[in-house]
């Protein structure tokens, strides 16, 4: 009796110890998954920010290029942007900005970079209705420059894009984004696809590309939950670095074939 009762026992520590070494391998019901969903969420949360208290700049040259960039961004009529009541979220800008827009833009772009954002900050339009992004970037390689602003290997430019995020004395934060776009994030390297704003010395933001670990993924494409929305850019989604730079590269060859000059020459 003893013996069979010891044998049960032994039985079923084998049994707790089997069933403890296999729960980890088996999927957790609660994990959150790696999906395009959390890549959005993540370009979202780290949005540049704006404090609605900034006082402006006190050097008269960085005032008048503050005010420069500034006077891109508002809206006549509006009210100046101000803290939502508790619950509300402001909704997305449906601008429709893919129409005419190419997912490799090499004609509609002054300038086409590879380059890593330093830094990112958020700032309100000159009439306080707007808020936009501007990002440092050094540049690593120049692929075409027809601007007017110069460009070279790690030089640093200034790259604007609509949207970005207000802190209010409360502490609350409000998000401001144009739909189906995303904002380029710190220490990440892109290709920028970008028109120039010679009045403020910086580019505006057409669209990007994140170079990662050989591979591509757009930054812009998809919808709130991290869903493909405009195909034309979103396939390019997982694609091999050096086979998106020669699809890139091929499409501004193609533009100098094409041009009026080449053609008059021939």
């Amino acid at each position: 009796m003893i013996s069979n009762r010891k044998s049960i026992l032994v039985l079923f520590g084998l049994l707790i110890l089997a069933t403890a070494t296999t729960l980890p391998a088996l999927p957790l019901r609660n994990q959150k998954p790696s999906t395009e969903d959390e890549r959005q969420k993540t370009s979202d949360g780290e949005m540049p920010v704006a404090d609605l208290v900034l006082a402006d700049p006190t050097d008269p040259k960085q005032r008048a290029l503050r005010q420069a960039r500034g006077s891109r961004y508002g809206n006549r009529g509006a009210q100046p942007i101000a803290e939502l009541t508790p619950g509300e979220e402001v909704l997305p800008l449906n601008s429709h900005w893919w129409w005419g827009l190419p997912a490799i833009p090499a004609n509609q772009s002054n300038a086409i970079i590879t380059g890593e954002v330093l830094a990112a900050k958020a700032y309100l339009s000159n009439d306080r209705t707007e808020v936009y992004s501007e990002f440092a970037v050094r540049v690593t390689e120049v692929l075409k420059n027809e601007s007017c602003l110069p460009l070279a290997f790690s030089n640093e430019v200034a790259i604007e894009r609509r949207g970005g995020a207000v802190r209010f004395p409360s502490g609350r934060v409000q998000r401001y984004r144009t739909a189906h776009q995303a904002m380029p994030v710190n220490g990440r390297r892109y290709v920028f696809f970008l028109k120039s704003n010679e009045s403020g010395q910086d580019f505006s933001l057409l669209t990007a590309y994140e170079l990662r670990d050989g591979h591509v993924q757009p930054l812009d494409g998809y919808g709130d939950k991290g869903e493909p929305v405009v195909s034309s850019f979103t396939a390019f989604a997982g694609m091999d670095e050096a086979t998106f730079l020669k699809a890139v590269t091929d499409a501004i060859a193609n533009l100098s074939k094409n041009s009026p000059d080449k053609a008059r020459s021939n």
